[in-house]
């Protein structure tokens, strides 16, 4: 979705009803780009100004999904955090010293057992699980 509205309502209201993103019309022509790319590819983008709040907002309102992040192995509970965290696949490939198979198939994995559609989604369950306020180890 491209709006000029960054209303918290208009967000939710578009994530809800099945949009790939939400972007700010004067996002920029780069930021649009990427925004359509990713909607072709089957992820997300949502407009980094609206990101935090957005998570917030997710983590504030706990969800019945949230207790399945505790079926995630340990392998794929840190791709969902590092997705949680924007990085993009060839970054989790870097970090976890994986192929980028393996990222997908993870990620495959853990949309399935999350019942999440897309990376917002997954990020959201991140969030909403408090998983992303632990410490790491």
């Amino acid at each position: 979705m491209v709006t000029t509205f960054d209303d918290d309502d208009y967000v939710d209201a578009a994530l809800e009803g099945g949009a790939s993103g939400f972007l700010l019309k004067d996002a920029g022509a780069d930021l649009l780009i990427a925004g359509v790319r990713a909607a072709a590819n089957g992820d997300a983008l949502i407009s980094p100004s609206l990101t935090l709040d957005l998570l917030k907002r997710r983590r504030s309102t706990p969800t019945r999904q949230t207790h399945a992040v505790e079926r995630l192995s340990g392998r794929e509970i840190e791709v969902a955090k590092l997705v949680a965290d924007g990085r993009t696949n060839q970054e989790i490939c870097q970090e976890l010293y994986i192929s980028l198979g393996t990222v997908k198939t993870h990620l495959g994995s853990i949309q399935n057992r999350l019942e999440a559609r897309n990376r917002v989604e997954i990020a959201a369950r991140m969030w909403e699980s408090g998983v992303m306020n632990r410490p790491n180890g």
